[in-house]
Parts: C-alpha cells; sequence; structure tokens
C-alpha cells in the first residue's frame, strides 16, 4: 500500500514554520554566544542569569530536533511542536511578570532615559506581540497536521 503522506507536497505554511525555526535557531546560536548580553543579564538578573542561560540552550537544541523531526514528518511531531510552543508562552508570561519585579534595575543597567512606566508598556505589548504570534503558528501547524505522518 503506498503512503499518500509521504509524497504530498509541503504546504506554504509548514514551510514558513520551518523557515522561522531556522531563524529561531540562527538567532538562538548568535544569542548564546553573545559575550555581552551574558554578562549584561548577570548584572540585571544576578545568579538566575546562569539559568536563563541554560534555558536559552536547551531552547536552541529543542528547535534543531522540531526542524529534523518536521522535515521528516514524524508521526505526532505537531502534538509535541504544540505542547513546545505553549511552554514558550508561559516563558514569556513568567518573563513579563519577572521583568515587573525588577523594572528599576533594567532600566539602571541598561543606561536609558526612559522611565519604568514606559518600560512597562513595552513590555507588555512585546510579550502580547509574541503571544499571538505563537498562537499562530499553533494554529498554522495545527490545521496542517495532516502534513505529518498518521497524523489524527
Amino acid at each position: 500500500m503506498i503512503n499518500k503522506n509521504r509524497f504530498q507536497k509541503r504546504t506554504i505554511a509548514i514551510t514558513l514554520v520551518i523557515v522561522w525555526m531556522f531563524y529561531i535557531i540562527l538567532r538562538g546560536t548568535l544569542k548564546a554566544i553573545n559575550y555581552n548580553r551574558i554578562e549584561l543579564n548577570k548584572k540585571i538578573f544576578g545568579t538566575f542569569a546562569i539559568v536563563d542561560y541554560w534555558i536559552d540552550i536547551f531552547i536552541l537544541i529543542a528547535f534543531i530536533l522540531f526542524v529534523f523531526l518536521f522535515i521528516k514528518r514524524i508521526p505526532k511531531t505537531w502534538k509535541y511542536f504544540i505542547y513546545f510552543i505553549d511552554f514558550l508562552i508561559i516563558g514569556v508570561i513568567i518573563g513579563m511578570v519577572y521583568n515587573l519585579f525588577v523594572i528599576d534595575k533594567i532600566v539602571d543597567v541598561l543606561s536609558v532615559s526612559i522611565t519604568p512606566a514606559t518600560f512597562l508598556i513595552s513590555n507588555v505589548l512585546t510579550s502580547l506581540f509574541f503571544i499571538a504570534f505563537y498562537f499562530l503558528i499553533i494554529y498554522l501547524v495545527y490545521t496542517n497536521r495532516s502534513y505529518f505522518k498518521d497524523a489524527k
């Protein structure tokens, strides 16, 4: 019996998600080797900066794995990817709340001439943008789940 999924063309939505994952891998790699960013995070977050660094490495490895899983069309990859994006959404929310507690320290360390209220508004708007974008990614993957083998 011939598997029809094997010969199915990749949809534009899945292609865009894979391209986005390659962008995240490139950005994550550059972020991981940026010494200035690590030092800046140490000044802002203290010892939590090390935990943040290893969380970023974990996310980078996960995206590399998902690229291979997407290309190979492994069954249930879409489910695991949606769970992973949910994890990223929770991380954005936790990061936004944590930034609210250290807002004065962030503004002082960055040496920028903005008020904490302006930083707060930009932090909330940026977080909402990321959450909306992640939901768009979830929608695109979920609606194109038939791309993967044995998807139900």
